[in-house]
């Protein structure tokens, strides 16, 4: 170890992992724990976020303008949505946030797709055979009601005519 560096930088690096992970310690807890200044341990994330953060612009300048990262959300086609939908199924909360952050995402988009997709899977697309039934079902409905009020005009005559009969007395039989 050299002066003025006690520490490694692999400790370093697992000490500020463990702070900035989701859910992780706190800045206090780790100190506490190790036995380091809080202000140390600040001092070591703050670095690493610069230089998280200086690497992630040297990597948007080596983007090509054709890349899909430069394009919005809704110039997407279908299979690269379906692409980042399965890519992004099994990221971690930091890989998915870096994910996003390069593709100019957010993750309402992802849900949005991944429920686009799941409904895309529940029904078959339309054929020819789906309309024609369609238009039979609806030729068949129509004839149905057609013939249920043909039923009930003659069911309707055929009371009119027993009560004409009751009232009248049948004819047919003096005859």
């Amino acid at each position: 170890m050299t002066r003025g560096h006690p520490y490694s930088a692999e400790f370093k690096a697992n000490l500020v992992r463990r702070i900035c992970k989701p859910g992780g310690p706190t800045a206090y807890r780790v100190a506490v724990e190790e036995g380091l200044p809080q202000a140390t341990l600040y001092n070591w994330v703050n670095k690493a976020t610069r230089s998280a953060e200086s690497m992630s612009k040297r990597n948007r300048k080596q983007r090509t303008p054709a890349a899909p990262q430069a394009r919005r959300p809704q110039d997407w086609r279908p299979a690269e949505k379906l692409e980042a939908v399965v890519q992004t199924g099994r990221l971690s909360e930091e890989e998915l946030g870096i994910y996003l952050r390069e593709n100019g995402l957010h993750e309402a988009h992802l849900q949005e797709w991944r429920q686009q997709a799941e409904g895309g899977l529940g029904r078959a697309p339309s054929t020819n055979v789906d309309k024609q039934l369609r238009k039979e079902n609806q030729r068949l409905s129509k004839e149905l009601g057609r013939k249920n009020r043909a039923l009930a005009e003659a069911a309707a005559l055929l009371v009119l005519s027993k009560k004409a009969r009751a009232l009248w007395g049948d004819e047919g039989e003096n005859t």
